[in-house]
């Protein structure tokens, strides 16, 4: 049987296809001041390959996402790429 996800949940079925589910080595969720340079151009080039990368970005622009790495970038270079995004109301 099917449930039907709340209107104010988002899906997030499609991070079972995500690329970054197989690189368990690297600091997906760690703040981006303590990530290694050679990590932080690993997961770029991760995130480059996946077949979820538009589902990914969408999602943490959404859910406004406070530290990690999403759709190849920062939460801090997303900040300023979309001023306001981790403000809080």
């Amino acid at each position: 049987m099917r449930r039907d996800m709340p209107a104010d949940r988002p899906d997030t079925r499609w991070m079972i296809d995500a690329a970054c589910g197989r690189r368990l080595d690297l600091p997906w969720l760690a703040d981006s001041t303590k990530v290694a340079p050679d990590d932080a151009l690993t997961m770029r080039e991760v995130c480059g390959h996946c077949p979820v990368f538009g589902h990914c970005r969408d999602f943490a622009d959404r859910v406004g996402a406070s530290g990690g790495f999403w759709a190849g970038t920062s939460y801090d270079a997303r900040t300023r790429a979309h001023p306001g995004l981790g403000d809080v109301a």
